[in-house]
């Protein structure tokens, strides 16, 4: 099935995510959607925080032991996202809201703050949430899922 995308759609990921598409052979969903942001199909948001704790997660000795673990493609993708992604400057500390794990308030925050469209996450303490302001906090499979409707 086709995907029509327009490139007014912002999305946020959480580190778990980037993560969990770094270090799979099988994700798929996260190749479409960072596919879709390679073609500039959809906007992709981040902040100098998230990105800091994307390359500190990255170190990680158990990170650093998976069998998909490869350097050179980690490095390029984090250069590519860098480059590539709207950056926002926050303040996580001034939230109204919270999610049971404080790491991830900054993606709340992030996601007030730019009033991206979608949150895309695989940890559940996000996900629980449902939605923060207008962003809708999604798997990859339901931010697919929701494109294709």
């Amino acid at each position: 099935m086709l995907i029509k995308v327009s490139n007014n759609i912002t999305i946020l990921l959480d580190t778990s995510c980037i993560i969990a598409y770094l270090l799979s052979s099988k994700e798929a969903h996260m190749s479409k959607v960072v596919s879709l942001s390679k073609a500039k199909k959809v906007t992709m948001i981040s902040s100098h925080l998230a990105i800091d704790e994307l390359k500190r997660s990255i170190k990680q000795h158990n990170i650093k032991k998976s069998k998909y673990y490869n350097e050179l493609v980690i490095g390029r993708f984090i250069v590519w996202y860098v480059h590539n992604t709207t950056q926002y400057e926050h303040d996580h500390h001034k939230l109204q809201i919270s999610s049971r794990d404080s790491n991830d308030d900054m993606f709340l925050s992030l996601a007030l703050l730019s009033q991206a469209n979608y949150l895309i996450s695989v940890d559940k303490d996000l996900l629980i949430l449902k939605s923060v302001g207008k962003t809708k906090i999604v798997t990859p499979k339901e931010f697919i899922e929701n494109l294709k409707k």
